[in-house]
């Protein structure tokens, strides 16, 4: 039996203030303690520390529901019993000022070379919704469930819970999404959804259950005007605009394109080389060819070439010149003259 005492909480588990701190007391000289949230255990078989792991210093924030697991290392490297405890926090009910569809990627970029030789040809692997919650408050979405289009309940998700500006991501496969895109998003990940979502357009519908199903969103969406034609093979994902404002996700004009192939699973975008731009724009056999990936190269003859493409956040395969194109302008900055480039 270890000889290393486990840590001890200040507050053994149950229901906790929304951002309650909990300490852990008297760690001795030379020891310390690291702990998880996702309910794993910080140590690994064989003795080595969790990448997951985190190393307590002045408290741990409860913002969410939430296991928190912990053991003591001791100066001489020697691993304590585990302490566990599990925490709840006042929830808010999800709703439609409060959650949204922020992004959903419905048709795929190609599948790549890599992504192919590891077992995943069909591109609708890479298929995700992703949700966020827009308020000021802690939302629980067990609640939650797709009834139409695709199926997922989140009573079984691995995220039960949104902080404000947080989102969850329901992928088609997660073996595959980690491929694409790493493990980064891993703790965004609610589950995988069942069914597919069709290229050609469907309509996708949130309800929240209870006593009584009531749905939450709705949306029908389509491949072609004025939906967001890049969104359609073309590589990119649809944004909602200004999710904040909680705009109509069943309107046309509340969507855009990402700029980026793949999409912006983390909510934000992600820089991407020139390289991994191209792997995710063209299909494997396209994508080492440099008459048609390469940085001069101009595959959808709009007068734009791949580079360009690439840095304005164009489609290589669409024609966009229409909105590709720059508008040159002066702009005058305190006192100096700037040349500006504006595009659509």
């Amino acid at each position: 039996w270890p000889a290393a005492s486990p840590p001890a909480f200040s507050v053994d588990g149950g229901d906790v203030r929304l951002g309650q701190s909990i300490t852990v007391s008297a760690i001795p000289a030379g020891a310390s303690v690291y702990y998880t949230t996702d309910g794993s255990d910080p140590r690994l078989a064989g003795g080595a520390l969790s990448s997951l792991a985190k190393k307590y210093t002045d408290g741990i924030s409860i913002e969410v529901p939430l296991i928190l697991r912990a053991r003591m290392l001791s100066a001489a490297g020697a691993w304590s019993p585990l302490t566990e405890a599990r925490f709840s926090v006042p929830l808010e009910q999800p709703s439609a000022a409060s959650l949204v569809f922020s992004e959903i990627m419905y048709n795929p970029p190609p599948v790549s070379a890599a992504e192919e030789a590891a077992g995943y040809s069909d591109p609708d692997d890479f298929e995700f919704i992703r949700l966020t919650n827009i308020s000021q408050e802690t939302v629980g979405i067990e609640d939650l469930r797709f009834s139409d289009g695709i199926s997922f309940d989140f009573a079984l998700s691995e995220v039960r819970s949104l902080a404000p500006g947080r989102s969850v991501l329901i992928v088609g496969n997660r073996k595959a999404f980690n491929i694409r895109y790493g493990n980064a998003y891993n703790a965004s990940i609610g589950g995988e959804f069942s069914g597919k979502l069709k290229n050609g357009g469907e309509a996708i519908q949130l309800d929240l259950t209870g006593s009584l199903s009531t749905p939450l969103h709705s949306i029908d969406y389509e491949d072609n005007l004025p939906w967001p034609r890049a969104a359609d093979g073309f590589g990119s994902s649809m944004l909602l605009l200004n999710p904040a404002g909680s705009p109509d996700p069943a309107l046309a004009s509340s969507w855009i394109a990402s700029a980026h192939p793949g999409g912006h699973p983390g909510g934000d975008p992600v820089p991407l080389t020139y390289e991994k731009w191209r792997s995710l724009a063209f299909a494997a056999s396209q994508s080492t060819r440099d008459a048609i990936s390469g940085p001069l190269a101009d595959p959808d003859g709009d007068g734009i070439s791949n580079l360009a493409e690439y840095a304005l956040g164009g489609s290589a395969l669409l024609a966009d010149s229409e909105w590709l194109h720059p508008r040159l302008s002066i702009v005058r900055d305190g006192g100096q003259a700037y040349l500006a480039t504006e595009h659509f």
